[in-house]
């Protein structure tokens, strides 16, 4: 584990050195993190080869066909297209790589007052590494970061279009149409007291829930869903609601105005404490949720602009330290099975 430390340190220097051009940095994050998913050798995800077999079962079939494979259709039809040009997988996975790092990107460049705390935070929470995985998931993140622009800018059927995209590549992406209802509306002292009270009230009812919910669900299809995230969603789980605590104490601040995006940021850490609770209980919701902690965790840099000019380099380097140690303790610990041993394909 220790290359992806190395790596999270070099990416590091090389961006503090464009930290004068935003561009030119994130361009070179895109290339450093689109080339590290693109060389990755067989194995590293936990659907790699199952990946591997639908580019191939893609590739064996004729263009009528694709809408017919087990899979998402903008999946499929982005799997016919690359085996036009070539049979290596690899390729698949090079094209999946920097299309879902072209909307973290971009995202930060439109939204994230520090770019370099975003990407660390990207990277160290463990977002990143979960490309390697959820191939497509990564990919319809991707188009929703993209798309949420139109929802701060109110272009209704734009949004939509975009929501549509991403959702042909992975169908819980319609779940972040919520947000265009929800965006731009005030957040009084009194919605964040209810909010963060109705959250922990949930917290503390899981159990409750998850038996009634296996009531239900224990002679249906279903079933296979029962069963939440333990160990590494718990601690998601406990760390997105001192996000979301952290955020509502700088919100009572008369300074709070000058955290850009503060209602934006608000929002995701609620969608966020609300979908990973669920999560505990249905492993399928887990995916729900990265539609809202991934933006929220790119916007929580801003907050560093409620303090003074003095304290802004201490606020930033503790939010960094503590996102470090998560990554260290946590994400690479020898017990997580999310991170797997890096490798080059050509090694």
């Amino acid at each position: 584990m220790l290359f992806y430390l190395v790596n999270l340190f070099l990416l590091s220097i090389v961006l503090a050195a464009f930290r004068r051009d935003r561009k030119k940095m994130l361009a070179v994050a895109v290339i450093w993190l689109g080339l590290l998913g693109a060389l990755r050798g067989s194995g590293i995800g936990d659907d790699y080869f199952m990946y591997r077999m639908i580019f191939r079962s893609s590739h064996s079939v004729g263009w009528l066909s694709v809408g017919k494979l087990s899979i998402e259709p903008g999946y499929s039809i982005l799997n016919k297209v690359v085996g036009i040009f070539s049979n290596n997988f690899q390729w698949v996975l090079a094209v999946c790589s920097f299309l879902a790092i072209l909307g973290v990107a971009y995202f930060i460049k439109k939204y994230s007052k520090y770019p370099i705390i975003s990407i660390w935070l990207y990277i160290t929470i463990g977002m990143y590494q979960m490309n390697f995985t959820v191939m497509r998931q990564s990919i319809a993140i991707s188009l929703i970061l993209f798309a949420y622009r139109y929802a701060v800018e109110r272009k209704p059927w734009k949004f939509v279009l975009m929501v549509l995209l991403a959702t042909s590549f992975h169908y819980t992406a319609f779940v972040f149409g919520i947000v265009y209802f929800l965006v731009n509306k005030p957040i009084l002292e009194r919605h964040k007291i209810r909010d963060f009270s109705l959250l922990l009230l949930l917290t503390f009812c899981l159990p409750l829930f998850r038996k009634i919910l296996e009531m239900v669900l224990s002679y249906t299809k279903y079933r296979i869903y029962i069963g939440g995230r333990t160990g590494e969603g718990d601690s998601l789980l406990f760390l997105y609601f001192v996000i979301l605590l952290f955020v509502c104490i700088i919100g009572r601040s008369k300074r709070a105005e000058q955290v850009p995006g503060y209602s934006h940021l608000y929002l995701f850490c609620v969608l966020t404490c609300l979908t990973q609770s669920f999560a505990l209980m249905i492993e399928l919701i887990n995916r729900v949720s990265l539609y809202f902690s991934i933006p929220m965790l790119l916007l929580l840099p801003n907050t560093i602009d409620r303090f003074d000019r003095n304290s802004k380099r201490i606020a930033g380097s503790a939010l960094m330290v503590m996102a470090l140690g998560y990554y260290i303790f946590v994400m690479l610990n020898p017990g997580n099975s999310t991170v797997m041993q890096y490798s080059f394909f050509f090694s």
